[in-house]
């Protein structure tokens, strides 16, 4: 345990920190606690000892901020997330966090995340079945016999499942690992692919053995190079989607008076040889103002558009536009 290169730890919500069920990571040798605050966090002065306490006794401790409404935790319903929850609940959501923050920051601890929104992965989306079928290909073209894969990020693995079922139809015996920072999406992952594990994890800190993983998928999560040459095989390939340079141009037109395009280039990264970049350019109808503003939500620019951009967008009665993506396609050296 002593000679691991990586720390190891588990999540425990803030009423078992309360019932002193902390104290005996230390004798387990785990060296970190990720501790759940409630969103209905009450911040009584036996919370605020129990996580104070465990800070000081643990190497390391950090916090993560639920959020209990809506009910629905998925994303095409009610993601239970600030990026784009229903307006209704946004004060709330906001609320909610900064007394979680003030708590946590209160007790000492350093290192505070949350959920702060998320990029669309669902059959309505449709962007979907551009990328399903182009990571499908792919992976049946690079993938050896019983490959072994990891969805690094996979949200509620739309993605991860439909390249593991191409696989098996293709007589591969696939093996599925995901991770994501989201329980809630990951207890939808595993519905949708009971063949697969999951675990709640992230990126930079990979629940995953040295040189175990065939093909790596990384569907707009962050770029996390060192861990990823950690868990590949040598000869492993690794696929890194991206949104292309004029992807949703026409929607960017109609909310901004000089959009510009997305940054696009082929980037060599230390350790990967470059193998290819698949293209996926189509043009999407949009046929109400109820689809245009379901996309619009699934988008970043809702939390960046100027009002007088909204205001346009919401006066269409249709709109066509652009989706565009790029799959960059890696192979460990």
């Amino acid at each position: 345990m002593k000679n691991r290169k990586w720390p190891l730890g588990s999540i425990m919500s803030l009423s078992m920190l309360v019932e002193g069920k902390w104290a005996g990571y230390a004798a387990m040798g785990l060296d970190t606690c990720q501790v759940s605050l409630p969103w209905d966090l009450a911040g009584t002065e036996a919370e605020r000892r129990a996580l104070t306490g465990a800070r000081e006794a643990l190497p390391m401790v950090s916090t993560i901020l639920s959020w209990g409404e809506p009910a629905v935790w998925n994303f095409i319903d009610g993601p239970g997330t600030l990026g784009i929850v229903p307006e209704a609940y946004r004060a709330r959501r906001v609320a909610c966090l900064k007394r979680q923050l003030d708590f946590a920051g209160g007790c000492g601890v350093k290192l505070i995340s949350t959920h702060a929104g998320f990029i669309p992965e669902s059959p309505k989306d449709p962007a979907y079945g551009g990328v399903v079928d182009t990571l499908a290909e792919l992976a049946c073209a690079y993938a050896p016999e019983h490959v072994r894969i990891l969805d690094a990020g996979c949200g509620e693995g739309y993605y991860s499942a439909a390249v593991f079922q191409a696989l098996d139809r293709a007589g591969k015996a696939p093996m599925l690992a995901g991770i994501d920072l989201s329980k809630h999406a990951l207890r939808r992952a595993a519905k949708r692919e009971k063949a697969a594990e999951f675990a709640v994890a992230s990126v930079y800190n990979l629940p995953v053995a040295d040189e175990a993983v065939h093909l790596l998928l990384n569907c707009f999560s962050p770029l996390a190079l060192e861990e990823f040459l950690r868990v590949l095989k040598p000869g492993g390939v690794y696929f890194y989607v991206v949104p292309g340079a004029r992807h949703l141009w026409q929607l960017k037109e109609v909310l901004y008076d000089r959009p510009y395009p997305n940054e696009e280039k082929r980037t060599p990264y230390a350790g990967f040889e470059y193998l290819e970049v698949r293209a996926i350019d189509e043009t999407i109808h949009l046929p109400d103002r109820q689809t245009i503003s379901d996309l619009f939500q699934m988008t970043p620019y809702f939390w960046k558009t100027p009002k007088a951009g909204t205001e346009r967008l919401a006066a269409l009665d249709e709109l066509d536009t652009q989706i565009s993506f790029r799959v960059h396609v890696f192979r460990k050296q």
